[in-house]
């Protein structure tokens, strides 16, 4: 990826380098989770401003059918909670990193043993809104989503999410997840 593409706008350069400055910082650990969230929130904003939308999927071709696509996937991540949570070891990417509402971080490894010890945490769920911001070969999906289960600390709970996807080779993969309830 350019960052000097010529054909496009400098806001949509601006929101792209506010996303990597996000990803990267948060894969580094080198800000805290409120920078990380500040920073989100200006690559928000300027998704906002900008007016297209770049996304990329090994699978459709033509825009709308890319955004479904990853949204797709990003749904496949819930489901697959709710019904074999083990299962989305398939979907998370070696160095996955998950950034708790109770800031701590869980890798890959430490979030399946998690889910492999309350493996009722979440049973259903309900989707909310939810984005698609890309730039290059990795996607920022937020939103909303209620999860129902069983767990000692919640039984229901809505919590606003980002995730980050980023394809590697022909695979889209999960690289980063943070979570914070909503009351």
């Amino acid at each position: 990826m350019t960052f000097c593409d010529p054909d496009e706008s400098l806001v949509h350069r601006a929101a792209r380098w506010v996303l990597r400055t996000v990803l990267s910082a948060s894969k580094r650990s080198v800000i805290s989770g409120h920078w990380v969230l500040y920073l989100l929130a200006v690559a928000v904003y300027f998704t906002m401003v900008s007016s297209s939308h770049t996304v990329t999927a090994a699978g459709p071709t033509d825009k709308p059918s890319q955004s479904e696509f990853i949204l797709a996937l990003d749904a496949d991540y819930f489901a697959r909670l709710a019904s074999e949570p083990s299962s989305i070891a398939g979907l998370l990417h070696e160095d996955f990193k998950y950034l708790t509402h109770y800031q701590t971080e869980l890798d890959k490894s430490r979030l399946l043993e998690y889910l492999k010890q309350s493996p009722n945490l979440v049973e259903r769920f309900q989707l909310g809104d939810r984005y698609v911001f890309a730039a290059g070969d990795e996607v920022l999906v937020w939103g909303t989503v209620r999860t129902q289960g069983h767990s000692d600390k919640f039984e229901s709970v809505t919590s606003r999410y980002w995730h980050v996807w980023q394809r590697t080779g022909s695979q889209w993969l999960l690289v980063t997840r943070q979570a914070r309830l909503l009351k």
